[in-house]
């Protein structure tokens, strides 16, 4: 079909493709197109089947020739991109330059563009250094796990008397006074509960109310600063009225055994309990300095990798992200967007600070799945039903209705790719010098934002 084919590189991993059909193959589409036409078209005077084709071509003439370019672009273009290298990016269609016509008696010459996968000339993948710190687990972290197993199973009850103190747990009303001295009716909040100190209300009151008493009433003048997560409030000024309801406090239990086996009757002793919080404690510094392994691993890896980055599978991500960012939100995606606007911001300007972290998730997918390809790593049927298996153990469920929610909910593939990847980390990690590094405590090394 395609009598001519020229294939342009363009910067970002893009393409731009000229196709030629010769005036033949023109006439033979055409044809075959009137031939189509002709056997159920409907003009006055001809019965249907019956229209002589030079009727109907002068009728429709220029929709038929339309057609035929529209026809014979998407054959051609499924011919020219079967097996082409670079492969192109399937997930936007090519974009057609100008409005090309066919013209019978006459070649046809068209082109489009569109995002082909990127050219990866990687970096060293072996012989790397990563440095890990150096955590243990301390005295420290086992009693801060065992003062929130206190927390999650003390008893809350009535301050005796006394005014608001920090760690009391506070039931407020509160409104907002506009410039006249009137109370916002939309403002009104009743028996609103924090815990004092603990800063989880809207107007930040917990030092306001510190030292009134259940039933006292005040008006509190607040300035917000410029970083208020609040952009409402954001380096505004607000008068709010508050009323102390009640006071409650928190009774926590004794640490002994007793509390041991109030939390699970598998503990008999509070030994037997701090054995099981560091056990756990052990587990989770493992997994976490596992990460920050591969989490080094990658970033070097990438950023001695040098390829450009196709457009369409930025926006791809980009979607994805929104998506993501509207499912958590739990709000519908045109009340989303209303709040952008009432703030001066829309989507496009989310997606422009996203667009750094979109590009690097892109790169590392796209040097990943190189990776694996050129590291030969292959997924074995044992491994992924052992993998399945152990899904199976910890949710309680059969090997049998386990697969089938993993293959209804479309999961089964990421669970394989997930095995893949860490066939492949497991491998690139042999080949690299792990050193120890400066000293860091616990809950800076689990805290900290990977």
């Amino acid at each position: 079909m395609i009598t001519k084919k020229d294939l342009q590189l363009l910067e970002n991993s893009s393409a731009k493709l000229t196709l030629t059909l010769s005036q033949e193959q023109v006439r033979e589409e055409y044809d075959k197109l009137l031939q189509q036409h002709l056997k159920t078209a409907r003009i006055r005077g001809f019965r249907q089947g019956k229209v002589p084709p030079a009727i109907l071509e002068q009728k429709y003439g220029g929709g038929l020739r339309a057609e035929t370019t529209m026809s014979l672009i998407e054959e051609s273009l499924k011919e020219a991109l079967a097996g082409m290298e670079p492969p192109a990016v399937s997930y936007e269609p090519p974009v057609l330059e100008g409005d090309p016509l066919v013209e019978l008696g006459q070649d046809f010459t068209f082109t489009v563009t569109f995002d082909v996968m990127p050219k990866i000339k990687l970096g060293p993948v072996s012989g790397l250094e990563i440095t890990l710190p150096r955590t243990e687990i301390e005295e420290e972290d086992l009693n801060r796990e065992l003062d929130i197993l206190r927390d999650q199973n003390s008893i809350v009850k009535e301050k005796a008397g006394g005014p608001a103190e920090k760690g009391d747990i506070a039931s407020i009303d509160y409104w907002q006074i506009d410039e006249t001295g009137a109370i916002d009716p939309g403002s009104r909040r009743e028996d609103f509960v924090f815990t004092v100190g603990s800063g989880y209300n809207l107007f930040q009151l917990d030092e306001d109310i510190l030292g009134m008493n259940p039933g006292e009433e005040k008006i509190i003048d607040k300035t917000f600063p410029p970083d208020h997560p609040d952009p409402g409030l954001a380096g505004k000024s607000a008068k709010i009225g508050v009323k102390l309801n009640s006071l409650k406090v928190k009774e926590l239990p004794e640490l002994d055994d007793a509390l041991a086996q109030d939390i699970n009757e598998k503990f008999e002793t509070l030994a037997d309990l701090k054995k099981s919080i560091r056990e756990a404690l052990e587990k989770q510094l493992a997994e976490r300095l596992e990460d920050l392994k591969r989490d080094e691993l990658l970033k070097q890896i990438v950023d001695a990798t040098e390829m450009g980055l196709p457009g369409s599978l930025i926006k791809v991500e980009l979607e994805s992200r929104w998506r993501s960012f509207v499912i958590q939100s739990r709000l519908p995606e045109e009340q989303i967007l209303k709040i952008f606007q009432n703030e001066g911001k829309t989507k496009e300007d989310f997606f422009k600070d996203w667009t750094p972290l979109a590009e690097q998730r892109v790169k590392q997918q796209l040097i990943l799945s190189h990776l694996k390809e050129t590291e030969e790593i292959t997924v074995l049927d044992e491994e992924l039903e052992e993998e399945i298996n152990h899904q199976a153990q910890h949710s309680r469920l059969s090997y049998e209705d386990t697969l089938d929610y993993l293959e209804r909910n479309g999961i089964l593939g990421y669970l394989k790719s997930d095995i893949e990847n860490k066939k492949l980390f497991d491998k690139l990690l042999s080949r690299c010098t792990i050193k120890e590094g400066e000293k860091i405590s616990f809950i800076d090394l689990t805290s900290k934002k990977r």
